[in-house]
């Protein structure tokens, strides 16, 4: 447009004409300014766009840089969370191991000095816990009653080895062998040298004596095996607790009589009567609520029970004590109370046909000319 304006010129120059001139200039400047707005104009309008399209582009980026941030800060966490983790095993493994071999020296340790450790304790618990089990489900197949005579075996069956349990039921075995041997030979003899000999046959032979002695034997075991199986066993141990409260008051008048002759014949059975009788008395007032018996349920009675003409001397005491030795004390209390009154009322205390030489006789010895003891008394 200026070379335009410039030839122009140059024309009117040459035409010579400066009105000419003067208008060509003014057009040209005019259009100039024209050009100019319209350029303004446009660029006004082309900036708009290209201001827009310069913040959609933004945002783009904007957008795409934020998402790439995030999946990186993302990425990031999970890798460090991953190794914290893998950290955290590691240390925990670290500590886990530390941790064992230091319960490992310290059961050790206690082991050495005797004291029980918690796995020692837990293994108790198992062990008391299974044998619970065990007597319950016992208990439950002898119609909710416990059977009292298997419990140490199946103590034996459930804590111990199986080569201690046999060793054991060997045990209790013998242990129930050994007591019935005695009692069955002190049953023979007794059956064969005071009964049988003494009173009908007294010319029996050693082998005639050996072979009653067999056979009382043999009865007397046969005897006690029908006792078990036909009797409640709580009625054999009760009806043994009994006898030894019986057997006990023969006491005074077989074994203290060996020591001294003082006590009075008549004394001492009048004593065997009170101490029979009151033990009698006490056992009837022992109750053995398991077995659901009031009476005669053994021979431990509680102080509190005791009583003499009614008077409670121990009210209120729960300690028992055996029925035998109450009785036992009774038993001498009579034959010593009774002793002198007899003698001071000069009742006869009765012929001792026993000789000196019979408490040092040999077996066969010939005692016939053994002077009695006590003056005109029959020799045996």
């Amino acid at each position: 447009m200026l070379k335009k304006a410039r030839a122009e010129r140059d024309a009117a120059a040459d035409k010579g004409g400066e009105k000419e001139l003067a208008k060509s200039v003014l057009d040209s400047s005019r259009q100039i300014w024209l050009a100019g707005l319209g350029a303004f104009s446009r660029a006004q309008a082309e900036g708009m766009k290209v201001f827009e399209s310069l913040v959609k582009q933004g945002e783009a980026v904007e957008t795409k840089t934020r998402r790439t941030a995030t999946d990186t800060a993302a990425a990031a966490r999970s890798a460090a969370q991953a190794k914290a983790k893998e950290m955290q095993q590691m240390a925990g493994g670290t500590w886990d191991k530390l941790e064992k071999v230091f319960e490992d020296r310290v059961a050790r340790a206690l082991s050495r000095l005797g004291v029980h450790t918690q796995s020692d304790v837990d293994r108790l618990a198992a062990r008391v816990d299974a044998l619970a089990e065990a007597v319950n489900q016992l208990t439950r197949t002898s119609g909710g009653k416990p059977d009292s005579n298997t419990v140490v075996p199946l103590l034996f069956d459930k804590m111990f080895p199986s080569w201690f349990a046999g060793i054991a039921f060997a045990a209790i075995g013998i242990g129930a062998l050994v007591p019935a041997a005695i009692m069955s030979i002190a049953a023979a003899n007794l059956w064969t040298r005071n009964i049988y000999k003494e009173y009908l046959r007294r010319d029996a032979t050693p082998a005639q004596e050996a072979k009653q002695a067999k056979l009382a034997s043999l009865v007397v075991k046969l005897g006690a095996v029908l006792f078990i199986v036909a009797v409640d066993p709580q009625f054999s141990i009760d009806l043994q607790l009994i006898g030894g409260v019986i057997i006990l008051q023969t006491l005074p008048a077989v074994a203290i009589a060996l020591y001294t002759r003082w006590l009075h014949r008549w004394a001492l059975v009048a004593g065997w009567v009170a101490g029979m009788g009151y033990g009698l008395y006490l056992l009837y007032l022992i109750p053995n609520p398991a077995a659901g018996r009031a009476h005669f349920g053994g021979s431990a009675l509680a102080l509190d029970k005791l009583t003499v003409l009614g008077w409670h001397p121990f009210a209120g005491s729960q300690v028992q004590i055996y029925v035998g030795f109450v009785a036992l004390v009774v038993n001498l209390l009579v034959a010593v109370v009774l002793t002198p009154v007899l003698r001071s009322r000069k009742v006869a205390e009765g012929a001792d046909t026993t000789a000196p030489l019979d408490y040092h006789a040999d077996e066969e010895s010939d005692l016939r000319s053994a002077k009695p003891a006590v003056e005109g008394a029959a020799t045996r």
